[in-house]
């Protein structure tokens, strides 16, 4: 992520060597990156995949600009371990060239997921000059840590630490136009950092809430679907549809294979959230339904809410064998608790329509 025409693709390319287009400095500073790319890290283990996204300030868009910046960036969190953030060393402190507005973003949906993934930010300095890397070290993350500050959170969240969400890293270049050699040599230490990333003091060795290789073009494209539609920008539901499709796939297996692998008792907890979800969903359609068909208020709250209650149950029967009963029971709370608002605000509506129809029939 970074300013449009920054060099972000050149430096994919040392650092990476992939093949994303790079601008042709001598036909001027088009636009070179649209839309999100993204291609294998050649040698480099674990296998490792890069997103090289459009810049956030490019001018082709024009006003559809900001939007798409903000699409992007928010895929980019939702998928990534680790995010380089490209900038240049005149820009610390600048408000919008600075990424100020997108990290804001950011911030807020990581807060929005409730469970900290431990991503890795890190960013990149590029053409720096006399001032020292302490200097900016310094004062970037001043900046960073101004804007979290700045993010409104919930009450539970209010005293949440930078650090529970991210790893901060910095890191300077000097000019890949004017120091060539230099660039080339900092950026092949650089590269070693991403061997073995995941490993205990990797870049990400300390990620959280991971999506198994098998299940990333679903996840990823769900996720997209979803920022596209802007529904809510409901990150995690799609987290909990991939946990729900691999418990799908290993529901036969024995009991002893579930404890031994670490990934059934979150993947669990997330689908009975899933399914929570599902049913809430349902039941507002259902009721909507019912009332618009006539059916008595008290009435039709009460028989949906036991048929959505009544279907949570059969469809936690599996889960609830193997998953702890505290978790069961704290999500059908919650479902019921969710049903019970719902009810109550359409109530309050529909007294309030009420209300307006008799006050007009008092005039007349």
């Amino acid at each position: 992520m970074g300013p449009q025409s920054s060099g972000k693709s050149t430096l994919l390319n040392h650092l990476f060597h992939t093949n994303f287009r790079e601008m042709d400095a001598s036909k001027g500073r088009p636009q070179t990156t649209e839309g999100i790319w993204i291609a294998r890290c050649t040698g480099i283990e674990p296998f490792t995949i890069v997103m090289d996204l459009e810049g956030t300030d490019g001018r082709e868009r024009g006003e559809d600009g900001t939007l798409f910046e903000k699409q992007s960036a928010l895929f980019a969190i939702a998928l990534s371990d680790i995010m380089l953030i490209n900038m240049w060393c005149h820009d610390i402190g600048r408000e919008h060239a600075a990424n100020k507005p997108l990290l804001k973003i950011v911030f807020q949906v990581m807060l929005r997921l409730c469970s900290p993934r431990k991503t890795t930010l890190m960013f990149i300095i590029r053409d720096t000059k006399r001032t020292p890397i302490e200097i900016l070290d310094l004062d970037l993350r001043k900046d960073i840590n101004e804007i979290w500050d700045s993010v409104p959170k919930a009450e539970a969240h209010k005293h949440i630490q930078l650090s529970e969400f991210f790893n901060v890293e910095v890191v300077a270049l000097s000019s890949y136009e004017h120091e060539e050699e230099n660039f080339k040599k900092q950026v092949a230490n650089l590269r070693q950092k991403f061997f073995q990333s995941i490993a205990p003091g990797g870049l990400a060795g300390d990620r959280r809430l991971v999506v198994p290789g098998s299940d990333f073009s679903l996840s990823a494209q769900n996720i997209w679907k979803d920022i596209k539609e802007n529904k809510d920008l409901d990150l995690p539901s799609y987290r909990v549809m991939v946990a729900n499709v691999r418990c799908e796939k290993i529901a036969d297996e024995k009991y002893s294979s579930f404890a031994e692998n670490q990934l059934v008792q979150p993947a669990t907890k997330l689908m009975l959230k899933y399914i929570r979800s599902e049913r809430l969903d349902e039941f507002k359609g259902t009721f909507n339904n019912a009332l618009k068909e006539g059916q008595g208020f008290e009435v039709a709250a009460r028989d949906c809410t036991m048929k959505s209650m009544r279907l949570f149950d059969e469809q936690c029967k599996d889960a609830t064998s193997y998953q702890a009963i505290s978790d069961y029971t704290k999500i059908r709370d919650k479902l019921s608790h969710d049903l019970d608002l719902h009810i109550t605000e359409v109530r309050a509506a529909k007294l309030n329509e009420l209300s307006t129809q008799y006050e007009v029939k008092i005039k007349l």
